[in-house]
């Protein structure tokens, strides 16, 4: 937590203390006994080092409240994996089946088979390819204002569940 804490020290104030905080290569995310800093680092377009940083006050009066929604990461789709197995060995199978044919329809018979390889193969790895692509979990924490409305949402990692958790405790100090 040294290196967050010296990061982040230039957007704090002298008597604002770090609660929790979570950081990898690229970003941080802080919480203190007054806000939620996030602090981004990449690159733009034309190569420049860019750093954006930003700061979202939960103890202030407009604040009545927090609501912190976890989602898990999303599971592979065995449909669909099975799917495009099936569908690759079926491709196999149909091109050694015409690979059997003799005569004068050995010909087709191979081109056939090529095509029902190729298909097969096509639909098989689309379908393994989108089954796998699955999305990772995470949390967000929705503010809640003075009419019950979200006044301010923050997106987190699903690894950040305790930054989220204290959070909901520096909010529930304040009122």
């Amino acid at each position: 937590m040294t290196e967050i804490t010296e990061s982040i020290k230039p957007y704090l104030s002298a008597d604002e203390t770090i609660r929790a905080a979570r950081a990898d290569n690229s970003s941080a995310v802080v919480v203190t006994d007054r806000r939620v800093m996030e602090v981004k680092r990449g690159a733009g377009s034309r190569g420049r080092n860019l750093k954006q940083a930003k700061s979202t006050l939960i103890t202030g009066p407009n604040i009545l409240g927090v609501e912190i929604v976890e989602a898990g990461s999303e599971p592979v789709d065995t449909a669909g994996l099975i799917g495009g197995v099936v569908a690759f060995v079926i491709g196999l199978g149909i091109f050694f089946l015409m690979g059997t044919v003799s005569g004068e329809a050995a010909e087709i018979a191979d081109l056939l088979g090529l095509g029902a390889a190729l298909l097969g193969g096509l639909f098989g790895m689309i379908f393994i390819w989108k089954a796998i692509q699955t999305k990772s979990g995470g949390v967000t924490v929705n503010f809640f204002g003075d009419e019950g409305d979200v006044v301010e949402s923050i997106s987190l990692a699903e690894a950040e569940a305790d930054v989220a958790a204290e959070i909901s405790t520096v909010v529930g100090e304040t009122e």
